[in-house]
């Protein structure tokens, strides 16, 4: 046989290899280094295993000729090298392994939420006395949006005012709206502060000492933080909105 054969031979039997290999990984469909790693060396080992037992097999029987020997031999070696390269990548998805847990602790605590309330009646809004804003509240991890909004809307609301905490009184027939009018992400020193801003419209005015009740053309002479008076324009006006300031 001349060296052009070898190469030929040596060839196929990559490329069947690779065939092999590369449609059980697609089946996996798995991005993870590590899991590429462990399903190429399994996948590779059982083809090297497969070609030297056929090898040996056949060389038992009697049908192991100088001919066909070399399709036995580039068969284990194409399965060997992807062993190989399968061990690499596992060997890769240590170094990774450690800057990966780090980065997914960080995205896990890297946001922090709030509610935003604004209480609305006709062409008129009510801020709380003391900041001139909407109510601000800092959720817990444990806590959803939706249920803070009630929890809150029962702790301000009445029809004479405010609502005193023990008092657990329908309060729906005092709101026209609940609507979830937009999100505000606001990024400071590498977290991100999220607002989730609410619009809440009422039936009647909202009588209350922890209250100022303005005019909605006021808004731009509230002495109030820039990010207070952007939020409490947006959602003056409505629309829905997904900003970051």
């Amino acid at each position: 046989m001349e060296i052009y054969d070898y190469i030929i031979i040596f060839t196929k039997m990559f490329v069947l290899i690779s065939f092999l290999i590369f449609i059980v990984r697609g089946i996996v469909r798995e991005k993870h280094i590590r899991t590429k790693g462990i399903v190429q060396l399994i996948i590779s080992t059982l083809l090297l295993i497969i070609g030297i037992v056929a090898l040996i097999i056949d060389y038992q029987i009697g049908k192991l000729y100088d001919d066909n020997i070399f399709y036995y031999i580039f068969f284990s070696a194409s399965a060997l090298i992807y062993a190989i390269f399968g061990i690499v990548l596992l060997l890769k998805s240590k170094n990774f392994a450690a800057p990966l847990k780090k980065e997914i602790v960080y995205t896990l605590h890297q946001k922090i939420e709030y509610i935003y309330l604004l209480y609305k009646y006709n062409n008129k809004f009510y801020v709380q006395k003391e900041t001139n804003t909407g109510i601000i509240y800092k959720m817990k991890k444990t806590e959803f949006s939706d249920d803070v909004v009630n929890k809150l809307n029962n702790k301000y609301l009445s029809e004479n005012g405010i609502r005193n905490s023990d008092i657990s009184d329908d309060i729906s027939d005092d709101i026209i709206d609940i609507d979830k009018i937009g999100t505000i992400t606001r990024e400071e020193n590498k977290l991100d502060h999220v607002y989730y801003c609410y619009l809440i419209s009422l039936q009647n005015e909202l009588v209350s000492d922890e209250f100022v009740e303005l005019d909605n053309l006021k808004v731009s002479e509230l002495d109030i933080p820039s990010l207070d008076k952007y939020i409490i324009i947006k959602c003056l006006m409505g629309s829905k909105f997904d900003d970051k300031y």
